[in-house]
């Protein structure tokens, strides 16, 4: 009779075993402990985080193989493009520098620029929220010059053709019938990265 006791109660103390303890470690969730911070749970609920994080790891190696070529395309870029790309929006504001530019620009076309006012753009400034990252700012530039109407066609198509993005705000004209020369007051303006 022991023969057939004792193989039947281990055999059911096995199976309390399998179906008590086991178990649960399989399919419970897992916890953390709010006073050791020690997870404890289910062995299914960490198979499921390392799913989660095999995922993860590999976005993360795909981004990094993404900044790597992004990298080497930037890397790739010929220095007289970046040369013209910081012309055409700089991170910095030279205002002497671009007077100077535009004075160059009105004197190919046989015109030369005066009384001229720089100021920086504040009502746009003053409805800007605190920015994240750069912002574009504007520069706004006006100034006189005299020709003829030619000269200026000229001069405004210059000014679309320089590598610097501005945009003419304003022209006001006074004729001068007799000298066949017009006054301009023209007001434009500029951006640049901050």
């Amino acid at each position: 009779m022991m023969r057939i006791i004792l193989p039947s109660f281990l055999f059911i103390s096995a199976l309390a075993v399998s179906f008590l303890l086991t178990q649960p470690l399989l399919t419970d969730p897992a916890t953390a402990d709010s006073t050791t911070g020690e997870i404890t749970g289910g062995v299914m609920s960490l198979l499921d985080e390392k799913e989660t994080l095999d995922i993860a790891l590999a976005d993360a190696r795909a981004l990094s193989e993404r900044i790597s070529e992004l990298d080497d395309r930037l890397e790739s870029i010929p220095a007289n493009r970046i040369e013209r790309l910081d012309a055409f929006l700089p991170d910095d504001i030279d205002e002497i520098q671009l007077i100077v530019d535009v004075n160059n620009i009105a004197a190919r076309s046989g015109m030369r620029i005066a009384d001229v006012k720089v100021g920086v753009d504040e009502a746009r400034r003053d409805k800007e929220e605190a920015p994240v990252g750069p912002t574009i700012e504007t520069l706004s530039l006006s100034f006189k010059t005299a020709g003829s109407y030619s000269q200026l066609k000229t001069f405004i198509g210059d000014l679309s053709r320089s590598l610097r993005v501005m945009d003419i705000k304003t022209i006001s004209f006074t004729l001068n019938e007799e000298e066949a020369v017009n006054t301009y007051d023209i007001k434009l303006t500029t951006y640049w990265l901050k």
